[in-house]
């Protein structure tokens, strides 16, 4: 009890920082889904995921 008592601020301190993790562990998630996919788009089709068509078109003149 003396121990707990003594670290109080230092425990309630800690439990509030987890509680600000959760939303930054959310967003990274979400952050690397974005980037997986956009790996997965970019090996199937760099040219079309880098300049946003099928390819460049030749210039006619």
């Amino acid at each position: 009890d003396t121990l707990t008592g003594d670290n109080e601020l230092a425990l309630d301190a800690g439990l509030q920082g987890l509680g600000e993790i959760t939303p930054a562990l959310r967003e990274l998630r979400s952050t690397l889904r974005n980037l997986n996919s956009f790996t997965r788009r970019l090996e199937q089709d760099p040219t079309g995921t880098l300049w946003g068509g099928a390819g460049i078109k030749e210039y006619e003149q």
